[in-house]
């Protein structure tokens, strides 16, 4: 698993909010709002959750095939969260003014 460094995670959700602002610029100034990132509530800020099947430890014991590796997270105790898609921020919309 490749991880990013906090500063290249940053920079790509600033890129993201750019182009996001280009596109919505076709609105009008009086619809545009700022885009701020915000800590994702649902990693903590983390970019993954823990593994719900096998609680964070990446193994699987059952009484059939002993221990095995977790399939749903393949191992790793975490996948990327589902919200934030690993970045640990989420865009909000807060007004001008």
């Amino acid at each position: 698993m490749v991880r990013e460094s906090r500063e290249v995670t940053d920079k790509r959700i600033e890129k993201a909010a750019l182009e996001l602002q280009w596109q919505l610029s076709s609105l009008g100034p009086e619809k545009l709002q700022d885009l701020q990132g915000c800590r994702c509530e649902r990693c903590h800020g983390t970019g993954h959750e823990t593994c719900p099947v096998c609680k964070g430890t990446g193994i699987i014991v059952s009484a059939e095939f002993g221990r095995k590796f977790c399939s749903h997270c393949r191992g790793n105790g975490k996948y990327t969260c589902s919200v934030c898609h690993g970045t640990g921020s989420i865009a909000t919309w807060m007004p001008q003014g």
